[in-house]
């Protein structure tokens, strides 16, 4: 597995991301001081912004203190599982795999990852009606349930 390149991200990017706070969120929230969601991740751009208004509402959604925004972090600080998802109409709700990656937000590369599978196979099996039955016991393996309790607990069909 190729290594992750770390970079350095605002405190409003850090927070956006272990809150899960999607971007189009964060958007709606900064969208009054006309200034870019990109704006906002780079640590340099974000001590130019002039609306302080926009910085308190950020802060308050984000459950943070305003010192907490200005802070300086490395993508490397992120877990598995620090990021928003949603469910979209190319993930059925009817299959656990898909509603387990959605719940613990995580990538299609990171379940890869707990399953000892590609992101590209993950990403197939998320999109079938049903998981497959070799998913459902892979990821199984990893969180220490039987398929059957996997499956009442992220939604589905017992396998």
């Amino acid at each position: 597995m190729k290594k992750k390149e770390t970079k350095l991200i605002s405190g409003v990017e850090y927070w956006r991301c272990k809150r899960r706070v999607s971007t189009t969120e964060l958007k709606e929230l900064i969208g009054c001081a006309g200034a870019t969601a990109q704006a906002w991740k780079n640590p340099n751009r974000l001590l130019g912004m002039s609306d302080f208004s926009c910085v308190i509402a950020v802060a308050d959604r984000l459950n943070v203190t305003i010192d907490q925004l200005f802070e300086v972090h490395s993508t490397a600080e992120l877990e598995a599982g620090d990021r928003a998802q949603r469910e979209t109409k190319y993930h059925p709700s009817s299959n656990c795999l898909s509603r387990y990656r959605i719940e613990k937000g995580l990538s299609y590369a990171q379940l890869g990852e707990r399953m000892g599978l590609t992101r590209q196979r993950v990403q197939i099996a998320c999109k079938q009606k049903t998981a497959p039955e070799s998913g459902v016991k892979r990821i199984c393996r990893y969180e220490q349930l039987t398929p059957a309790e996997f499956c009442t607990r992220y939604g589905g069909e017992a396998v």
